[in-house]
């Protein structure tokens, strides 16, 4: 029985140099992944910010901020000033994505957005950035989703900056007007 154990672990060394070699590209992998899931802010300028109130009675959701990069990239950063369950941050978007096409890859984007929402607590930072055509979803600056999707970025900060905003008024203070 020892012996058939101890064949278990018994390596020619060109495997043990293989294994070797493996672990250290997977912890290559590892770190590099790790570095690149967070958001870096460097090089964006401050374009404007709104505080995003819905109801009756003006409940105050998050604080909206709008920044662009030279190259074209777009951030909009939500600053949560209270606890929202994943639930209803789906019937806003559902709400501010209600004018776009409803062609297959509209609703395909839509539907991407919608499964990549998290529940927000009080304090929790949700930053939506656009490169090109790709898009990252960041919680508290960290990586949690992207898409290269381009009809994601086209579609995804529509309810604050798009044609037909929820609020034409949030739009106008996000643009800084």
């Amino acid at each position: 029985f020892v012996s058939l154990v101890w064949g278990l672990f018994a390596f020619s060394r060109s495997e043990m140099v293989i294994r070797a070699l493996v672990l250290v590209l997977v912890w290559i992998f590892l770190a590099t992944t790790t570095y690149a899931s967070v958001l870096n802010t460097q090089g964006f300028s401050f374009v404007g910010k709104e505080l995003v109130e819905i109801g009756p009675f003006g409940i105050d959701i998050y604080h909206a901020s709008f920044y662009r990069k030279s190259d074209g990239q777009r951030l909009l950063e939500l600053q949560y000033v209270r606890d929202i369950a994943r639930r209803y941050s789906v019937m806003g978007w559902k709400k501010g994505l209600a004018y776009i096409s409803q062609d297959e890859c509209s609703q395909n984007a839509a539907d991407w957005i919608m499964a990549s929402t998290p529940d927000f607590a009080k304090g929790d930072q949700f930053s939506i950035l656009i490169k090109n055509a790709e898009t990252s979803l960041f919680l508290n600056e960290q990586f949690i989703a992207s898409s290269d999707d381009p009809r994601v970025a086209e579609i995804i900060h529509s309810p604050w900056l798009g044609e037909e905003p929820l609020q034409p008024s949030i739009k106008a203070g996000l643009l800084g007007e």
